[in-house]
């Protein structure tokens, strides 16, 4: 790396003075050369090796530092697009699996409250099946009661004339 104590023409200031790289960023472009890797950019640095001979040459060298600089931010972004549209992609595959599964569970559902529908009706049908076994029962029950009770008034009764024919014939 070159001593930064170095300026590249009397009309700029000292180099030395300047410590972060968003300063060195702000020197006239012909007095930076940056270097680039096939992935990354590495940060200026102050050209130690052959000097533009004019302002021209200068600009056109600063000039295609700064079209492969863009070169290299613009496909960063694209790589970033390129992973969210991929991961846009997943999620839609995700959703359609999901609303498949909605579809699924929602057939289920329907299918589920219709033989309940079913089961609810046959329910209700046997179940005035029933009531009306019990109505009927409860009305022979009473009639068999009542056919119990006039019987045994007259079985009372029969006994009694028995009891009373037997005393006559013996005495």
């Amino acid at each position: 790396m070159p001593n930064r104590s170095e300026t590249c023409s009397p009309c700029h200031s000292q180099i030395a003075q300047l410590s972060s790289p968003q300063q060195q960023q702000q020197l006239p472009s012909h007095c930076v050369k940056r270097v680039f890797n096939s992935n990354t950019i590495k940060k200026p640095y102050i050209s130690d090796s052959k000097k533009p001979s004019n302002p021209c040459e200068a600009h056109l060298i600063a000039a295609t530092a700064e079209i492969e600089a863009l070169k290299q931010a613009l496909l960063g972004k694209h790589n970033q697009i390129v992973a969210m549209e991929a991961a846009c992609m997943q999620e839609t595959e995700r959703q359609v699996e999901l609303e498949d599964s909605v579809i699924a569970w929602q057939d289920k559902y329907d299918r589920l409250y219709e033989s309940h529908k079913r089961v609810q009706k046959v329910n209700q049908s046997l179940e005035d099946k029933l009531l009306k076994l019990v109505d009927r029962n409860t009305g022979e029950k009473a009639q068999l009661t009542s056919d119990v009770a006039t019987l045994s008034v007259r079985l009372a009764q029969a006994n009694f004339n028995i009891a009373k024919l037997q005393r006559e014939i013996v005495s």
